[in-house]
């Protein structure tokens, strides 16, 4: 069984895979070694030839990265992907999603091992959601399921990221230019050093 890899040096090399590895090799200025070692996994590929490589495949940067992860096709898809493409699991219109305790340091990518469970919901139920994080709110443990944002929306409880910390408050946006928008936290933060990371759109209350 062909890899993501091989599946899409099949398709640059016009449907079919033998020679793809060394064509890719000469394309690229690298050893035929290499584009093997990069197919097994056994080594990834610099930024500079993920760069290369999106252009000669005609792919984004992060469709080109998930083409090197030995993981199962559900739990490499990455976070971005998923504000438009949930996971489609089956033809009852279920999808699943993963489940974090917090988002992986690399995030909107993440490994299987980031994954603490996967929750099989009816799409219309997870429509448009990216994944599911549990979290300790009040002393009770809550579920929120989270869909990708990389603005902010006044009002709404959101997640958004300090460096390697992971903010979660409702959004105050000023239309005063002489006021600053802020994150209501413990600590309110301004937005000015945040990454916005998702809203939250539903949240589920675990019973004791």
């Amino acid at each position: 069984m062909i890899n993501r890899f091989e599946k899409q040096l099949e398709k640059w090399n016009n449907g079919v895979l033998r020679g793809a590895q060394a064509k890719l090799a000469k394309t690229l200025g690298v050893t035929t070694a290499t584009v093997a070692l990069w197919a097994t996994s056994q080594r990834h590929p610099s930024k500079g030839y993920i760069s290369k490589m999106a252009h000669l495949f005609r792919l984004s940067e992060y469709d080109v990265l998930r083409l090197f992860t030995s993981a199962p096709a559900t739990a490499t898809t990455t976070l971005r992907e998923k504000t438009t493409t949930p996971f489609t699991t089956n033809d009852a219109g279920q999808c699943t999603l993963p489940v974090f305790t917090h988002l992986p340091p690399q995030f909107p990518f993440y490994a299987p091992q980031d994954v603490t469970g996967w929750w099989t919901l009816p799409k219309s139920t997870a429509d448009g959601v990216a994944f599911l994080l549990e979290c300790t709110v009040d002393k009770a443990t809550e579920i929120w399921f989270v869909q990708p944002a990389d603005t902010w929306h006044h009002g709404r409880l959101m997640l958004a990221r300090k460096g390697t910390k992971l903010l979660a408050g409702e959004i105050f946006l000023k239309k005063d230019t002489h006021q600053k928008s802020f994150i209501k936290t413990e600590k309110d933060e301004p937005l000015k050093a945040l990454i916005p990371v998702g809203v939250v759109v539903r949240r589920l209350i675990q019973a004791n």
